[in-house]
């Protein structure tokens, strides 16, 4: 049959035997169907990491001696309420005492925050146990954390196993 490759360039690309490459490692996708042709292949993960450093408020932030978290939802518009929500928890349950860098990339207003959260979340940013950034290179933020809390998209992910 004769298709029309903007109508559906994935049928048309199977179709014509093209080459596929998907770029994720084995270890993270498991093993690869058995129902996909074998011109598509597993790779591992790309990574297109521009020189880039970290704010100086970040690396100073860094410097403290603690645990550190990352939470990035990256793409996921979770919304603001809800992190803070998580941040609280952590910060308020956890005994070793991290501290927090949040990454608000798409979030959202949401449920607005009770007076008390908000006056506990500025105390925990004015003691340095809490910071937002709105964007961070992972690939420069993640050897220097302990933790991260992410929403799985592939590119924060394969960041986050290398």
């Amino acid at each position: 049959p004769v298709l029309n490759p903007r109508a559906n360039p994935w049928q048309y690309l199977h179709l014509q035997k093209s080459p596929m490459i998907v770029p994720i490692s084995r270890d993270a996708f498991g093993h690869v169907p058995s129902s996909w042709a074998p011109n598509i292949d597993v790779t591992t993960f790309v990574f297109f990491n521009p020189p880039s450093q970290l704010s100086p408020q970040l690396t100073s932030f860094l410097s403290i001696v603690s645990p550190t978290i990352v939470i990035s939802f990256s793409s996921m518009p979770v919304s603001n309420h809800d992190v803070a929500l998580i941040v609280l928890r952590i910060l308020d349950q956890c005994r070793t005492r991290p501290k927090i860098i949040v990454v608000t990339g798409d979030s959202r207003p949401g449920k607005k925050i009770s007076t008390m959260d908000q006056t506990r979340l500025d105390h925990y940013q004015h003691v340095k146990r809490l910071i937002y950034v709105d964007d961070v290179p992972f690939h420069v933020l993640f050897p220097r954390i302990d933790a991260a809390i992410i929403q799985g998209g592939l590119g924060t992910t394969a960041e986050a196993i290398r």
